[in-house]
Order: C-alpha cells, then structure tokens, then sequence
C-alpha cells in the first residue's frame, strides 16, 4: 500500500506536464495565428489607406488641371492656347509622401472615328493606314471594317465587310457594335490589328461621342508637331503627301497660321490642288479637345488617370476619364526620323 501511493503522484506529475505543454503549445499556435491575422489586418488598412489617399490626389489633379485650362487655354483667345500647347505645358509637385506630376496637350490631333458616319468616312483612314505603312489594298480593308462595325445596318461592305456573321463564327463568337466607337479600345474587337499595331495606331486616332463643340472632329494645323505629319497628308488627301506634310509644319509661322487662306497661300502648296471636301472636314486652327495625364506616386502606391476636355467659347468640360497605364496616350513616332517626339 505505502509503495503504490508513493508512485501515484509521480504519474499525476507527468500527465499534468504534458496536457500543460500542449496547452501551451495550442496556445502558442493560436497567437501566431492571431499576430499573423493582425499584421494582415494591418498591412491591409496601410495599403487601403495609401489607395484613398492617392484617389484623393488625383481627384485633386483633375480639379487643378481643370481650372488651369480654364485660366490659361481660354478658348477665347486661341492663338495663345495654341502658343501655350506648342510650348508644353508640364507640372510636378512635391506632396505629403510623393509627387504628383501631369502633363497637358492639344487632343485635338487625331483622326476622330466620329468621321466614319460621313459617306467618305473610310477614304480618311485608307489614307491613313497607307500613309503608317499598310499595303493599299489591306489598308482599304481595314477602313472597309472600321467603317462595318460602326454603321447602325448589318449589311457587310461589297468587299472584306464583317458584320455579326464574321464575328458570330470566331472562336469566342460576339457581334458588331452596329453603333460609333465609344473608345478606342473597341478596335481590338474588329479582330484585324495585332496588338502592337493598334498600339502604334493609338497616338493617331480617337473616339468621342457625337459633340456640339465647333470642329470637335477636325486637326489643329497650329499645334501640329511633326511626327503627327501623317495627320496632315490625310487631310492634303494622299498618303503621298506626306514628304508635304512634313515640310508645311516646319514651315510654319511661330505664332501660327491666323487663317486657313494664309495656310493655303504657302509656298509648298502653290502647286498644290486642294482638296476642298478634305480640308473642310479636317483643318482647323484652334484647340476644341485639351488632354490631360497624371501620375500620383504616394509611399508605396503609383495612380495613374488620364482625362479630356472639350473647349468651348462657354466652358471648359471633362468629357473622358480612364484610370490605369493603359490610360496614357502615348506620343507617335516620327515616321521619317524613326524616334518619338
């Protein structure tokens, strides 16, 4: 009896020892657990907090940028909105935690695809197409296409129209807009341009609704830079005339052409057998689009946000918005120099 009692508390000892090392050990677990939970929670909240105050500052940018074209890009006086875009109109600001920096140009240098509701629609981006390298006769096709999937009838073009036939038997089947390009990125649905063919298309064309703003679909002769020469020889009518268009832009006067008579009375043009249906709907001589790029980098979080404005006599308004690296609009490439500008 003496010795049995005496190794009973032995064994009491070590099954107490080792229910409270793997209580411990649960425990331990379940704090590691909890930490980890919590050091999530708390890189989360950082990470949510660093996102809206970004958003923050570029609703700031916008703000700022808005009323900087409503000061300075009157719409008034377009010889110094014009003299002003030609300069550059660049910002960087230092902010709490980052920088801010945007950049401001004239939108107006681009092919609207608004022009594809005109009956002669198609030849403007044939002309195009030919004039960035495309053989004429896949040219003609692609303005044959562009032209398919933004006309309101589902009969396809005599020659390479696509309507909901073609597009109903690709692989993953979908169907013509029927309808105006709303953005430019509706053109990689046409199922014709490799990404980087549309890429190296972007800088050259746009999409906006239809606009009551004065020659919303028209280039700005006085802003031109040129790598956007391609722009102009559309308008001249050829894409042999790009040589033309090249040198009427380095011949341009520092303060610009006052009227289109004065623009036409150039001595590359003498000879030159204008195009009256082409040059009324393509020239211009002020800015009617303003565009606007902004990169917030604040701590660990870069935003990036790109906006348009329309310009009008009245006011200055925000008709576009897109948000993220693809919203840049990138800057062409001069064709006969072979670099951006």
């Amino acid at each position: 009896m003496t010795r049995a009692s005496s190794t009973s508390p032995r064994k009491d000892s070590g099954t107490i020892l080792l229910t409270t090392l793997l209580i411990m050990s649960i425990m331990a677990a379940l704090a590691v657990v909890m930490v980890e939970d919590i050091l999530l929670a708390v890189k989360r909240t950082g990470h949510i907090d660093r996102e809206a105050q970004a958003s923050w500052y570029i609703q700031g940018a916008d703000d700022y940028t808005q009323s900087y074209l409503e000061n300075f890009i009157a719409a008034d006086n377009p010889s110094a909105a014009n003299a002003q875009l030609l300069q550059g109109v660049n910002g960087l600001f230092p902010i709490d935690g980052g920088v801010m920096s945007f950049t401001i140009r004239d939108s107006s240098n681009c092919l609207s695809l608004e022009l594809l509701r005109r009956s002669d629609g198609a030849e403007y981006f044939q002309i195009l197409f030919e004039t960035l390298g495309w053989e004429p006769n896949i040219a003609a096709s692609h303005a044959v296409r562009l032209t398919d999937w933004a006309d309101d009838d589902e009969r396809p073009a005599p020659q390479n129209g696509a309507e909901d036939f073609y597009y109903l038997g690709l692989p993953k089947p979908y169907r013509a807009a029927n309808a105006p390009f709303t953005t430019v990125f509706e053109m990689r649905g046409l199922d014709i341009f490799q990404e980087t063919e549309f890429q190296f298309l972007r800088p050259y064309i746009c999409a906006r609704k239809p606009s009551r703003v004065r020659d919303a679909e028209k280039i700005n002769l006085n802003t031109l830079t040129p790598a956007q020469a391609p722009l102009l020889a559309v308008a001249l009518g050829s894409a042999d005339h790009l040589q033309l268009a090249l040198r009427v832009i380095n011949s341009r006067p520092p303060e610009g052409w006052p009227d289109l008579d004065a623009f036409w009375l150039l001595p590359e043009l003498e000879d030159f057998e204008q195009n009256d249906s082409f040059a009324s709907a393509l020239l211009t001589l002020r800015p009617h689009h303003i565009w606007a790029d902004v990169i917030v980098t604040y701590r660990e979080t870069q935003k990036r946000a790109s906006f348009e404005y329309s310009v009008t006599e009245q006011a200055i308004e925000k008709t576009y918005r897109y948000f993220g690296d693809e919203a840049h609009w990138p800057l062409p490439i001069n064709l006969l120099e072979d670099e951006p500008l």
